[in-house]
Parts: structure tokens; C-alpha cells; sequence
């Protein structure tokens, strides 16, 4: 409210509007439209000072905004700007053509790093980055957007959800609407994008297709599987096996305590291949030429389905096994909630991780294991060398975190083995084409590349 000229404003967050109300007069003044999304909790706040609106654009209709921006808004002029509060990175990914990686944030913006440290900040022109890949020709996929789904049959005016295409050469851009968030991301051996969306209530499970970097969006042109989704979640678990030209997708049950499922989709032939039923809350996936692996975050085990004939055996983990790697011919796991690594096989190894926290990422580098973990004050980069089983500190920062448990199931849509509906992973590590392991953390916004001694 503006007492001084009887002014209140009224944010409406389904269509992202602001209305303008003359109390005296008991009247609509003006209504200021496409603002965007304004989040469930509905604040906003008025300064007499400057006549300025603040409130936090949402990037889910659900959680809120997980970005790292305030809107201010001039009402007399109907124009808004942000107020950035950080710098979130979100994904990266190496443009090999520039000798650059493109780190994206939260927001709306990317900051191309340099192999030597320099780096210049670009705007994007749509908000909210979600995941990147790279085409075959060298470009890149970036899919944008808000997450919608709360609300299953209200379709949110103010949200613009697609995948813009990024040239390596110009940076030009080529925006290609979509009509629902795009989630998980893969390509396929000829260029094929295949992405996992957001739900729109009961339907079917689907997987959206671009076949090249030119074509606009068909809703004829999805792959359903034979099953009925529901339950609001992301849809974050994608891998393309190349080998076998198939898909992988994998979710969480519709309800507690189920199996999760596993697809197994035939990119050539465009239909699923198999449903499995799979440990409870798969929070990851990896494969190698025999299995495939799923991570059961609440059945606490490791899910192996064989890739002839889908044969299904489970390995016990440990509490929250979170995140899988393949290291040679090798498949290893973190245990979130117990701290520890584990080998994937029957009587395999368990180690201690000796760093405090809790893991949240596992990368392979060269012939060791690399491993992120958060505490309420500090980030730890661990190496794990499996030929002597030793871990060596690579690098600690201090930031007051707070809590990053993935199981306190209150961190996205009451789910265990995420941390949020649309932030995939709180640390993201690529290995560039020089060796160097080039790693971002979400929370404190921090890029860190490290080299090998």
C-alpha cells in the first residue's frame, strides 16, 4: 500500500500482473501486465521512498523463486528491473570452437570463462536457464523457463518455457518456444534433442524431440510410454546410451515407498523397449556395456538391470545413495546421508569419505574419483584414488551454507535425493578438452577449475 495517495497494489500470480487501485476513489486505476510469474507467497513490497515495488519473480510456481534476483517495479512507468542478490551457477558446458566453457546462472545471463580466467558476462534473452548441451555442429541447447505444474489444469500466462539455441560463432540466438518447461536433456548420434518436461496433471509419460537445431516444436512429434504419471516432481533422471541407441529415463514412484521405473526407450524405432520397476526415489542413473545402474535413494540400494533381457538385481548401499559414477570398468556410489563411498558390486568396498558434510557429487577425472560434499560452513573437493584407496583434500571453501541434506524431504516436492525442483545437482564438474576439471557450486557461486600435478 501507498498510504500517502491511497494507492494499493495488488499482485495477481497466475497471469503476472500488478493492479493499480485508487482506495478513495474505490476504483482500477491501470493494470500492469506480462510481469511474470509472482510466487505462492505472494510478497511485495511498497518504498515511499523512491515509489518503486519490490517482489521476488518466481521461477516455480511452487517453491517460489530459485534464482538470485528481486524485481523492482516502477508503477507510474509500468517498467521493471532486477536487483541482483548473487551469481547462481546453474550449468556449464565447453564451447570447444571459442576455447571457452559457458557458465550459466540462475537469472538470466552466462558468463563465457576463458582457458586463462578472463571472462565477459552476456544477457540472455529469456530468464531462468535450466540445462545446456552441445549440438554436434558446436552450438548450444539451453533450455529456459519457469516451472509451471502446480496447479495441473491452470495454465500460467506469465511463463515463457523453451530451448534457445546458442551459436558458437556470433552468440546469436534462436529462441524456440515450447509449451511446458523442458527438464533433462539428451542428443542422440544424429543430433536428435530429446527432453523430458514438466506435468500438466494425469497424462502420459513423454520425452519432447527437436530433430535439429532449425525446426520448431511439434506436439505430434513426442515418444509417449506406456504410463500414466501424475505426481509432481521433476522429471530430471535422461541418459542417451550410444551403443545401443536407446534412451533412459528414470522417476520416482507416484507414491511413497514404491519401486521407481526405469524406461528403456528405442531412439530408431521411437517407442519404449521396457518398463522396469526399480529401487525407491532413483535420484541417478549410469551404464556401462552390460547394466544399467539406478541409484534407490529410499530403498537404499543400487538397482542393476541387465541391457539384454532386463534382468533386475539390487545391491545394498548405504543411507541416500545419491549419486553413480562409471571409472573404468568400475561403477562406484555415494551414500549421501552416511558419508561414505562405495563400490557397486556384491561385497564391495565401503569407504569413510574423511572430509565433515555430507557428499552431493561424484565426477570421474582421469583415473580417480572426485568428490563434492557441503557442510553447514564449508564446501569440500575431495580425490579418491582407487588403486591405493586414499582420499586427498583438493580444495575447501568456506561459506555459511546452512543445511544441504537431500533428505529431510522438504527441500522439492517433499522428495528425497534432490535438492530442488529445477537445480539438478547443487555442484556441476565437466573435464575440459586440456584435462582440467573445471567444477561450479550453485550455492555460494563459485567456478573453481582444477589441473592435475
Amino acid at each position: 500500500m501507498d498510504a500517502k495517495n491511497g494507492i494499493l497494489y495488488v499482485a495477481g500470480w497466475a497471469q503476472g500482473e500488478v493492479d493499480v487501485v485508487d482506495l478513495a476513489e474505490r476504483k482500477l486505476l491501470k493494470r500492469i501486465t506480462d510481469l511474470g510469474i509472482i510466487p505462492h507467497m505472494f510478497t511485495i513490497a511498497y518504498n515511499p521512498n523512491n515509489n518503486l515495488l519490490y517482489y521476488p519473480k518466481g521461477a516455480s510456481a511452487v517453491n517460489g523463486t530459485f534464482g538470485a534476483a528481486v524485481t523492482a517495479l516502477d508503477p507510474a512507468a509500468g517498467a521493471a528491473k532486477k536487483v541482483y542478490t548473487g551469481w547462481a551457477p546453474v550449468d556449464l558446458v565447453e564451447v570447444k570452437a571459442r576455447n571457452s566453457f559457458f557458465v550459466f546462472n540462475s537469472e538470466d545471463q552466462f558468463a563465457e570463462v576463458r582457458m586463462d580466467g578472463r571472462h565477459e558476462l552476456h544477457r540472455l534473452p529469456r530468464d531462468y536457464p535450466i540445462q545446456s548441451i552441445v549440438t554436434p555442429a558446436g552450438n548450444v541447447y539451453l533450455s529456459y523457463g519457469p516451472h509451471q505444474s502446480y496447479w495441473p489444469v491452470v495454465y500460467i500466462w506469465g511463463a515463457k518455457d523453451g530451448i534457445l539455441g546458442i551459436a558458437a560463432g556470433d552468440l546469436g540466438f534462436y529462441d524456440r518456444r515450447i509449451p511446458r518447461q523442458a527438464q533433462s536433456m539428451v542428443l542422440d548420434a544424429a543430433g536428435t534433442l530429446y527432453f523430458t518436461q514438466n506435468l500438466w496433471g494425469k497424462e502420459e509419460q513423454m520425452l519432447g524431440t527437436l530433430p535439429d537445431e532449425i525446426r520448431l516444436f511439434e506436439i505430434g512429434t513426442r515418444i509417449t510410454a506406456p504410463d500414466t504419471i501424475e505426481r509432481e516432481n521433476t522429471q530430471r533422471i535422461l541418459r542417451f546410451d550410444p551403443g545401443k541407441n536407446r534412451i533412459y529415463l528414470a522417476r520416482v514412484a507416484e507414491k511413497d515407498g514404491e519401486p521407481g521405473v526405469l524406461h528403456i526407450i528405442d531412439a530408431a524405432a521411437r517407442k519404449d523397449v521396457a518398463r522396469i520397476a526399480v529401487g525407491s526415489g532413483p535420484s541417478d542413473l549410469v551404464f556401462d556395456d552390460e547394466n544399467i545402474y539406478t541409484a534407490g535413494f529410499e530403498s537404499k540400494s543400487v538397482s542393476v538391470v541387465g541391457k539384454n533381457g532386463f534382468a533386475v538385481r539390487e545391491i545394498a548401499s548405504g543411507n541416500g545413495p545419491l549419486k553413480l559414477c562409471r571409472l573404468g570398468d568400475k561403477v562406484y556410489v555415494i551414500n549421501h546421508a552416511d558419508n561414505t563411498l562405495q563400490e557397486v558390486r556384491e561385497g564391495g568396498a565401503t569407504w569413510p569419505i574423511p572430509y565433515d558434510g555430507l557428499p552431493d557429487n561424484l565426477f570421474a577425472w582421469g583415473d580417480k574419483l572426485v568428490i563434492t560434499s557441503h557442510s553447514a560452513c564449508a564446501l569440500s573437493i575431495a580425490q579418491f584414488d582407487p588403486a591405493t584407496a586414499k582420499f586427498a583434500l583438493l580444495h575447501s571453501e568456506k561459506y555459511p551454507y546452512g543445511d544441504t541434506r537431500f533428505d529431510s524431504r522438504n527441500v522439492s516436492f517433499y522428495l528425497s535425493g534432490q535438492f530442488g525442483d529445477a537445480i539438478y545437482s547443487l555442484t556441476n564438474g565437466r573435464t575440459a578438452s586440456d584435462g582440467r576439471l573445471w567444477i561450479t557450486d550453485f550455492l555460494s557461486g563459485r567456478l573453481m577449475v582444477f589441473e592435475r600435478k
